[in-house]
């Protein structure tokens, strides 16, 4: 009897100890994990597989989780509630409150296989950060003014830039105006903005205190001999208050004025001017000597924003007319013709742009710092020659007459038709009792040099003198000048 009631304690010990075994094993048992596929872009949709799984499942039911970073679950996640967040598709989506909104954030997905024995929940993947779907778009086109560009010198060019970014379609809750637009031209081994000797226009008559009021023809007046470029603005208003019509947009015109230089490099100053709403925007940028320039946009009131900023250096003048205004307006273009002066050195242009766009509610409120995107952009094909150095022309300039062994003095312009630098040059002056020669030096590409000469004729009668000017790398031109010796 003894032994029997052992036998049998021993049989509910061991029953005891297989059953949870064989519960545990009938729930379902992951095998590979879901799967969240989709673009990481507002207003797309993500969708997320079931996984696999053992013990046959009878159901899925799903979670969507919205995380800070995308290490492993469930580290800085909160759940997704409300619509569509129990489905196996999530759209993504933004909020004015920061931390229900989807932009810059990870999205996983949590899958829970039912049968009828049990449950067991796995997580996906992450997919992020979100981005708000804005576009950015920018171009750079450069020519040369005339001619071809050099390999081995600067020419004067034409520089158009158009740079701006587009938010999604239909809007979405938050503003994202643009706060400022980064270009990174090419570097100064390539591109130089030359102002030279123009005249700078001074903060007190365009600058960040300047009435926002003044209207183009008013603010050409105050610096037009400053002006180094035009163009034209577009502004977006109630880009969040219209969420069933595109956005309205609105023109305004561009005015550049040279600014002089910044810690040596040369300051850029913008007045972008709308007529639709009677405001103006100012800002500024300074040109590193990489190429970088920064151009902070000021900030439209409540959901309205910049889009996009086109000018040109120096520019033609445009003229426009604006139907609503019933008026004509004209923009100069830039002042000094070889403002822009650029070099065709590796047969391409580098240019990309950065976007740095604010986030804000329709009544202005910031958000957050806002976001980066980056335009890669394209670099520009060029074909350049190689500059040479020509002496094309000399221009001599004095007294027809003059007195026998008394100094005449005469003013003679040499030119440098080519466009590197002529080297080496001198100027020889000969003619019946007068012999001279003397070193000018070297003229730039596309220089010219004035060398005043002291002539004392040694011989009455009239003298055709030859000034003639050569060079060790640019050969030689001359002029000549009949002087009557008294």
């Amino acid at each position: 009897m003894k032994l029997l009631k052992l036998t049998g304690l021993i049989a509910v010990v061991s029953i005891g100890i297989l059953a949870p075994s064989q519960a545990s094993a009938a729930a379902p048992t992951q095998e590979t994990a879901p799967v969240v596929t989709g673009t990481a872009t507002i207003g797309q949709t993500l969708t997320t597989t079931d996984g696999t799984w053992t013990g046959t499942p009878t159901s899925f039911t799903y979670k969507w989780f919205r995380c800070t970073t995308g290490d492993p679950f469930p580290s800085g996640c909160t759940e997704i509630t409300g619509a569509n967040s129990t489905n196996s598709t999530y759209a993504l989506k933004t909020n004015p409150t920061p931390a229900n909104s989807d932009q810059g954030k990870f999205i996983r997905s949590q899958v829970t296989a039912v049968n009828g024995d049990g449950s067991t929940s796995g997580s996906s993947n992450s997919v992020g950060p979100i981005n708000s779907g804005t576009i950015p778009a920018s171009s750079l086109s450069l020519s040369p003014k005339s001619g071809s560009f050099f390999t081995n010198a600067f020419k004067a060019s034409n520089m158009t830039v158009t740079t701006g970014a587009s938010a999604p379609n239909p809007p979405i809750t938050e503003l994202l105006p643009t706060r400022s637009t980064t270009l990174k031209l090419p570097p100064a081994s390539q591109l130089t903005f030359n102002p030279g000797s123009m005249p700078v226009c001074p903060d007190d008559q365009i600058g960040p205190s300047t009435n926002n009021s003044v209207e183009i023809p008013v603010i050409v007046a105050r610096c037009p001999n400053s002006i180094i470029g035009n163009g034209t603005a577009t502004f977006l208003l109630n880009r969040v208050n219209n969420p069933n019509a595109t956005p309205p947009s609105l023109d305004g015109q561009i005015v550049v004025f040279n600014g002089g230089l910044n810690g040596g490099q040369p300051r850029l100053k913008f007045w972008a001017y709308s007529y639709d709403t009677g405001v103006a925007i100012y800002t500024e940028g300074t040109l590193s000597t990489q190429g970088v320039l920064e151009i902070p946009i000021p900030q439209l009131t409540q959901d309205s924003a910049v889009n996009s900023l086109n000018f040109n250096l120096p520019g033609e003048t445009i003229t426009q007319y604006l139907p609503a205004q019933d008026i004509t307006i004209t923009i100069p273009g830039g002042q000094k013709a070889d403002y822009v002066q650029s070099k065709c050195d590796t047969g391409t242009f580098p240019f990309s742009a950065d976007f740095l766009l604010g986030r804000r509610l329709t009544d202005g409120t910031p958000i957050g710092n806002g976001e980066v995107y980056t335009d890669i952009g394209s670099d520009i094909s060029c074909t350049g020659v190689p500059a040479v150095a020509r002496l094309g022309k000399v221009t001599v300039t004095g007294p027809s007459t003059a007195k026998v062994g008394k100094v005449a003095t005469y003013s003679v312009k040499i030119t440098n038709t080519g466009g590197a630098a002529a080297s080496g040059v001198r100027l020889a002056v000969s003619g019946r009792g007068v012999k001279i020669n003397t070193s000018v030096g070297s003229i730039a590409g596309g220089g010219s040099k004035t060398v005043k000469i002291k002539a004392k004729f040694k011989s009455k009668g009239k003298i055709k003198a030859t000034f003639k000017a050569s060079s060790s790398n640019g050969g030689s031109a001359s002029a000549t000048k009949t002087v009557t010796v008294k």
